[in-house]
């Protein structure tokens, strides 16, 4: 697990190399997806956040 985890960049870089993206598109991209993920935890802890209030609001 350890060498697919060393090597999943350069094998990343090689892929996007053969379809023609530089790397400052690939650095893009990257950016984008890291930035959808991160909205997305948010949102998600947001959601618990509520549903914990709630329901100790409910308890009491």
């Amino acid at each position: 697990m350890l060498a697919l985890a060393r090597c999943a960049p350069l094998l990343l870089s090689h892929a996007m190399m053969s379809r023609s993206v530089t790397l400052a598109q690939l650095e893009e991209r990257i950016l984008l997806i890291a930035e959808v993920t991160a909205r997305s935890r948010q949102q998600r802890r947001e959601r618990e956040r509520r549903k914990r209030e709630a329901s100790l609001g409910s308890s009491g």
